[in-house]
């Protein structure tokens, strides 16, 4: 309760430190940093809804015309969007946008963009090897692509329908909060037979004494011994 009121704190801070530049019909803007010639997609009053198009560009106050290139931090924070699709221009997403999002279930790329993609509905980097945000609507149960070798930042936060998680052999990275606030979460599956170096705050929020663990054969003392890790019920795979 503590934590999720400090968030709640966080979250109100971050929108009062919202300088909306300029908006376009429902959707919000402002300026890329102290860049006037691109615009990023910001956080609306009342939340975005139902199935969302970023538009490709945005017209400022003085008229001109600017390439939509980044989707800001907490931009899409409670809304009830169900799709959200990102055009060819984005190249930059800030922390959290998609948090606390629980009707999301899809993301789509244009596919002329070279930063991300979207590999059944999950937002990727376009070289497939960062797993960016899986939508917290989309499924309760997930297995992570053999290419994937991070999971990022948040990645899985705020996703509470999610059960049961399949990370693979070649994952080397799992961020900060990446499945925090996965209250479901019941069963990891873990390829990787040692422990990889997580950050405290990973699974914060997970029931870890109740969630499976199943790790490679001969990996159970290994992962019994790490400080995150050992938190979860492990079991060796059989």
């Amino acid at each position: 309760m503590k934590r999720f009121l400090i968030s709640l704190f966080a979250v109100a801070a971050v929108f009062e430190s919202f300088a909306v530049d300029f908006r376009n019909g429902k959707y919000y803007f402002e300026y890329r940093e102290d860049n006037r010639n691109e615009a990023q997609i910001v956080s609306a009053d009342s939340g975005y809804k139902g199935d969302l198009v970023i538009p490709s560009t945005a017209t400022d106050n003085s008229g001109k015309k600017l390439p939509v290139t980044g989707i800001g931090t907490w931009a899409f924070w409670g809304s009830t969007i169900t799709t959200l699709t990102l055009p060819a221009g984005i190249n930059y997403i800030g922390e959290e946008p998609f948090s606390s999002c629980p009707t999301l279930k899809e993301f789509i790329v244009d596919a002329g963009n070279a930063t991300f993609k979207a590999v059944d509905g999950v937002l990727m980097t376009f070289d497939g090897t960062t797993l960016v945000a899986f939508p917290a609507a989309k499924a309760d149960n997930y297995v992570i692509p053999e290419q994937v070798d991070s999971i990022g930042d948040n990645a899985f936060n705020d996703c509470g329908n999610l059960k049961q998680i399949t990370i693979p052999a070649s994952v080397r990275k799992i961020g900060n909060y990446a499945f925090a606030a996965c209250t479901s979460l019941s069963e990891i599956r873990i390829a990787v037979a040692e422990p990889i170096a997580v950050p405290d705050n990973a699974f914060n929020g997970v029931d870890k004494p109740n969630c499976r663990l199943i790790v490679p054969k001969g990996s159970a003392e290994a992962y019994s011994t790490d400080i995150v890790w050992s938190a979860f019920k492990i079991e060796e795979e059989e």
